[in-house]
């Protein structure tokens, strides 16, 4: 039997929020570590809920991760939290509303060498990075699927 579709909205009361966090929080961590072991990548993921506390997790040394991503200049993917959506309401468009297990790359926008994006999408509150892409994301959703399906790691 599959779950419900829920809707991707800030939950109001602060305690189903603080659980949702902390178990989505694990599964996101859980998520990144399966990805660092099945397609052999290096991940960091950095977390700052709303209260500033980071958490982090690293598939190998963060501070090699960190500093091989501030020194990449090369051209590499981007997506913001509008490209997620947009790419979600495609996929349930295509497949009549009724959401599949697929991944679906969706769409994406090349950053320029400079650290510039074609996009005119302004940045949100997070970020999901690797040295080899980059996402713009505001909150832990039930999305990780599909952010997952390229080599990231979670800035929030």
């Amino acid at each position: 039997m599959g779950r419900k579709k829920i809707q991707i909205t800030r939950i109001q009361d602060e305690r189903n929020r603080q659980v949702t966090f902390t178990k989505r929080k694990f599964g996101l961590m859980k998520k990144a570590y399966e990805l660092s072991v099945l397609c052999d990548c290096e991940i960091a993921l950095i977390i700052f809920n709303s209260t500033n506390k980071l958490f982090q997790y690293a598939s190998t040394d963060m501070d090699k991760v960190l500093l091989k991503y501030t020194e990449y200049n090369e051209p590499h993917e981007s997506r913001t939290n509008a490209d997620i959506m947009e790419a979600l309401q495609r996929k349930e468009s295509k497949s009549g509303g009724v959401e599949s297990d697929e991944d679906s790359p969706g769409s994406s926008t090349p950053n320029l060498p400079n650290g510039t994006s074609s996009s005119s999408v302004a940045p949100t509150n997070a970020s999901v990075t690797s040295s080899t892409s980059s996402m713009d994301f505001n909150g832990v959703t039930n999305i990780a699927q599909q952010i997952f399906s390229s080599n990231v790691f979670l800035s929030h």
